[in-house]
């Protein structure tokens, strides 16, 4: 009599037990893509502009430094306490300062009201000299926090570094900072060179 007709049937080969844990295949964890983790991306150490950041990434070759130093300066412009003038200076096309003059003499120190007039005009450009003194060291600073640890390497590889670092020229610093990180993501391409401020 056949198992068939014991009432029997005869399991099917193509079936199979559940495996075990030592028998079951590892899984394959995904890749993780470095370039667009935000887990691994350099973030700016300014609060409202951490995405605002000079870096290497290939994602962000080659238009990046104008559209970040764009963003960055109207922030800086906005929170530096008498800073709106730095939203011009650290403009990507300019990244220059005006020069603020100091008054003329009077032409008759003799007469009180010239004399009292002058010695206001004085005052004033005195204080705005100092506001500027402190709104561009602060910029100074802030910039360099925007710096992702490649860039800084490369950035301070200049012998120029360390002249602009003493001096606190935040627009000589922007310059830098456009040079090495344009050299650094050439990669062999046409590159460019830092030069340096004549001294008027």
């Amino acid at each position: 009599m056949s198992e068939e007709s014991r009432g029997k049937v005869k399991p099917d080969r193509a079936e199979s037990r559940p495996l075990g844990p030592r028998q079951r295949p590892p899984r394959r964890r995904p890749k993780r893509d470095h370039a667009t983790d935000d887990r691994d991306a350099f973030k700016g150490r300014i609060p409202s502009m951490e995405e605002k950041v000079f870096d290497v990434t290939q994602s962000k070759w080659p238009d990046h430094y104008p559209i970040a130093m764009s963003e960055l300066v109207t922030e800086l412009g906005r929170s530096i306490p008498s800073g709106g003038f730095l939203t011009k200076a650290l403009d990507p096309q300019v990244l220059s300062l005006l020069i603020l003059t100091a008054p003329p003499n009077p032409p008759d120190v003799t007469v009180v009201v010239a004399m009292e007039k002058w010695k206001n005009q004085v005052r004033t450009h005195e204080k705005e000299c100092e506001h500027g003194k402190r709104a561009t060291e602060t910029a100074f600073t802030k910039l360099l926090g925007q710096c992702s640890p490649m860039v800084k390497d490369r950035r301070e590889t200049y012998p120029i570094f360390q002249t602009i670092k003493a001096s606190l020229d935040v627009i000589e610093l922007a310059k830098l900072i456009q040079v090495a990180l344009y050299n650094v993501l050439a990669s062999g391409e046409t590159t460019m060179t830092y030069v340096t401020p004549k001294k008027t």
